[in-house]
């Protein structure tokens, strides 16, 4: 959809209009989309998905979203103000980020007081991401002039990083990571010239820390899901009982993989001695008020490197806030399982 805006915003300012058929191209997949949305659970999506309110917090989480993952920011700055001060400051910055991360490591910040802190680091990131992106289009806008400048590829490419961020922060539903993969390598294009003038040093910094980060947030991503699909696995421990499973998400999908059955609150034909099994941080149904729960037994994987970067925080990676990043550092497990008995309650006469 951002790029239809797109299309047609370039078609009018270059006057290109033997070109308006390529809005088909964008038109038809969305087509072809929505009807196999109606195929597959009977709607279309982007006309009866969520909308999210408009408000300024929003574009915080927005702008943390886009600082939690733009790790080439580093070439931006040191290309925007090619001295030796700001390499310096640069330097600075990301020891202080490494002296961050060892203190939590040896327990010496608060992991409450260090996610806080990092949300504060990635949403100036997010600003600064976007700040120098405009100070470079109103540079490039200056060297050239306006009305040449707007029919250059540069500034279609600019065009392009604008319209799918406006479209993030007004219509999408809630706020992730995934969003900002959508807009990073348009602004890495956009960008080249403050790669070239950044220097082979800084380079190979925002380069490193671009795999580092990719590699360990993805790690960690991996073993997050991971654990639930395992953890779904302890069902087969319990043969000959009826287990029970509330909790959505991944966790929904592998355990009916597994052969539990689905809770659903006041529906269900639950019965006393039945199992149920469920996670404690994900969001999951209402129990009954005719049902109360033993816990017989609690599972969890210990922490460890692999989930030390991390978006487990449910699941942050794919819905952040102001008040929780997108992701953070952990030295707690990913979740719990609970596996609890069913006793079911009387219900009270009728009066």
């Amino acid at each position: 959809m951002p790029l239809l805006v797109v299309f047609l915003l370039v078609i009018i300012i270059r006057r290109d209009f033997k070109y308006i058929g390529t809005l088909l191209i964008p038109l038809g997949f969305l087509v072809l989309w929505s009807f196999w949305n109606l195929s597959e659970y009977g709607s279309i999506h982007f006309l009866d998905r969520p909308k999210g309110e408009i408000h300024i917090n929003r574009l915080w989480s927005f702008m943390a979203c886009t600082g939690s993952v733009s790790f080439f920011l580093a070439s931006l700055l040191g290309g925007s103000w090619p001295n030796t001060k700001v390499r310096k400051g640069i330097y600075i910055v990301l020891f202080l980020f490494v002296l961050q991360i060892g203190l939590f490591a040896n327990q010496l910040i608060p992991g409450k007081s260090n996610s806080i802190i990092l949300n504060i680091l990635f949403v100036l990131n997010g600003l600064l991401f976007y700040f120098l992106v405009v100070r470079l289009f109103i540079i490039n806008a200056r060297e050239i002039g306006l009305q040449r400048y707007l029919k250059t590829d540069s500034f279609t490419i600019f065009l392009f990083i604008g319209a799918t961020s406006a479209f993030m922060v007004l219509l999408a539903p809630f706020m992730a990571t995934r969003h900002i993969l959508l807009i990073i390598p348009f602004a890495l294009l956009f960008s080249d010239k403050l790669f070239s003038k950044s220097g082979n040093q800084i380079n190979r910094i925002s380069l490193g820390l671009s795999i580092l980060f990719g590699v360990l947030l993805g790690i960690s991503d991996y073993t997050y899901a991971n654990y639930y699909r395992k953890m779904a696995g302890i069902s087969k421990y319990y043969p000959g009982q009826t287990v029970w499973t509330a909790g959505h998400w991944g966790w929904q999908w592998y355990a009916g993989k597994n052969g539990m059955k689905e809770y659903a609150t006041n529906s269900s034909l639950v019965k006393d001695g039945d199992l149920m099994i469920y996670p404690a941080n994900i969001p999951r149904q209402v129990l009954g008020p005719d049902l109360h729960l033993t816990v017989i037994e609690k599972r969890w994987d210990e922490a460890s490197i692999l989930t030390f970067f991390s978006g487990n925080n449910f699941a942050s990676l794919y819905s952040s806030s102001t008040k929780t990043p997108p992701w953070t550092l952990s030295l707690q497990p990913i979740d719990t399982i609970y596996i609890c008995r069913i006793h079911k309650l009387a219900s009270d006469p009728p009066q």
